[in-house]
């Protein structure tokens, strides 16, 4: 796919103009590859105000509140149902109550990117290691760079903590290949889901053989 045109890139000492084309491979997530190389990020539309050409967008956690219950829920319907069609599990009222069932404003954030609310977090601490219990974007606010912001975000909460984070991801998604990408180690799996965990900072792989997954 194209991604954008950068002008005056000096190759063996003249000036040139670069298309740039980019196409996952492997399974590959095009955001990953924006936050590994933000010069080659689509160009915004211009006009006043614009951000500089190839800036990733500006990416923070907001604290939610009691109130945002239903909207978060809905945001995870929309995020989840692709990956839930593909294998034949898309039960909204299900992924509806499957964060209304344990939302708890403390642990939950919105996503917001540029100005815009497009995700939610629940990161959860606990004895043995921190869960990340959800991380979904919106459809349309994927691949951006976001989920990659996201994830350093939480890497570094967790890393402060000392902590080990585990994950579980549904078996065919995507996701499975963005954890992996960000230190996780597939730890135990079943018929629908992958448990996957990154040790503490300090931790060594071996330690990998301490934890069991959560239960759903």
């Amino acid at each position: 796919m194209p991604l954008r045109d950068r002008q005056g890139v000096e190759i063996a000492g003249r000036l040139h103009r670069v298309h740039v084309l980019a196409r996952p491979v492997d399974g590959g997530l095009m955001e990953d590859y924006l936050a590994l190389v933000p010069r080659d990020a689509p160009e915004p539309a211009g006009g006043a105000g614009a951000p500089p050409a190839g800036a990733l967008p500006a990416v923070s956690l907001r604290p939610a509140e009691t109130v945002d219950a239903q909207a978060l829920a809905d945001l995870r319907v929309r995020a989840m149902q692709p990956s839930l069609e593909r294998v034949g599990r898309f039960d909204p009222q299900r992924a509806r109550q499957r964060l209304l069932a344990s939302f708890d404003p403390q642990y939950t954030r919105w996503i917001v990117a540029d100005g815009q609310q497009v995700g939610v977090l629940v990161l959860r601490p606990q004895a043995d290691a921190w869960l990340l219990d959800h991380l979904y974007l919106r459809p349309g606010c994927q691949g951006q760079g976001i989920g990659a912001a996201v994830m350093r975000l939480v890497l570094a909460e967790v890393d402060a903590a000392g902590a080990a984070l585990r994950v579980v991801a549904l078996r065919g998604s995507d996701a499975n290949r963005f954890y992996r990408r960000h230190g996780f180690g597939l730890v135990q799996e079943d018929a629908h889901d992958l448990y996957y965990l990154r040790p503490a900072a300090a931790a060594k792989p071996a330690d990998l053989r301490r934890f069991e997954p959560a239960a759903d």
